[in-house]
């Protein structure tokens, strides 16, 4: 195989393979090395440079640790590391200096280590299903990051430098601990997706309208009662989500009828509901069957 010059792609996932050859290295065109779900028990290290290689997925081995000179990998742009044995972000991934997305996925991991935030062309980032419960104040060196996906953590507050994230548009944080919704996420001009479902969230802030790119918005699954005015000022909503909360009245008749005509609300559970100007009678009708439901089901 190591005389393949032209090769540029190899996949060698679910087999019971112990460790990946060094001679891997001789194949100065392997852009893509994909490694999942074998008996891999120790972080490749490769004798030659692999220039060429933007992405190595080694998700589901029994990985815990980087090398300590990763020099010859530090071309890559994607890293996948989910589903490994990672109690931390070793301290090595600084190396990488040209990493666009970094997956640790469903780690051991409780700490997020300051060398995660010297990352600077890093934009997304995944940390999914760990051990989290703080976030370093750090994020003001992330200019680039647009994606940053740290649900089902235990993280009860979110850092002020969140609020340097200017490229954001996917940020997710449900099945977390948060009580509230700070002010460095609503100052996320460009955010677009924004998932705070079962959390502790007991009010939604009349400033929800900065976020005026925001298409969809899941607030289900908190103990908050009511919905600030401001919702309806949303222009690009698409899809709203409110099960499984305190609400008794979703919004007002005049307030629901003065946003209905530019957005998209999913208000009951998961059904969406397309609205246009055609329609607003009959959308009236629907609000009122709601208000009817919600005040049913809860008395």
């Amino acid at each position: 195989m190591f005389q393949l010059e032209n090769l540029r792609e190899i996949n060698i996932s679910n087999n019971p393979i112990k460790e990946l050859n060094p001679n891997l290295a001789r194949l100065s065109k392997l852009q893509v090395l994909v490694a999942k779900n074998t008996r891999i028990f120790k972080f490749p290290k490769f004798h030659l440079p692999l220039k060429k290689l933007h992405t190595l997925d080694l998700g589901g081995n029994n990985l815990s640790n980087l090398p300590d000179s990763i020099e010859t990998i530090n071309q890559i742009q994607f890293l996948n590391l989910q589903k490994c044995q990672y109690n931390e972000i070793p301290k090595e991934i600084s190396q990488l200096q040209k990493l666009v997305r970094l997956d640790f996925r469903s780690n051991r991991i409780k700490e997020i280590s300051p060398a995660l935030f010297s990352l600077f062309s890093i934009k997304r980032i995944d940390l999914i299903s760990n051990y989290i419960k703080e976030i370093p104040d750090l994020f003001q060196n992330l200019k680039k990051l647009k994606v940053l996906r740290l649900a089902d953590n235990y993280i009860k507050e979110i850092p002020n430098s969140l609020v340097h994230l200017h490229q954001l548009t996917h940020l997710e944080l449900h099945n977390n601990q948060l009580q509230n919704i700070p002010n460095s996420i609503l100052s996320l001009m460009n955010l677009r997706d924004l998932n705070l479902a079962h959390n502790f969230i007991t009010k939604i802030p009349e400033k929800i309208d900065n976020l005026k790119s925001l298409r969809f918005l899941d607030v289900s699954n908190n103990p908050f009662e009511q919905l600030p005015h401001t919702l309806v000022n949303l222009p690009q909503l698409a899809g709203l989500w409110l099960s499984q909360n305190m609400i008794k009245y979703p919004l007002g008749i005049s307030d629901w009828l003065a946003g209905i005509i530019n957005a998209r609300f999913m208000i009951a559970g998961k059904t969406a509901v397309s609205l246009s100007m055609s329609k607003i009678l009959v959308m009236s009708a629907f609000f009122l069957f709601l208000c009817f439901n919600f005040y049913f089901y809860r008395f």
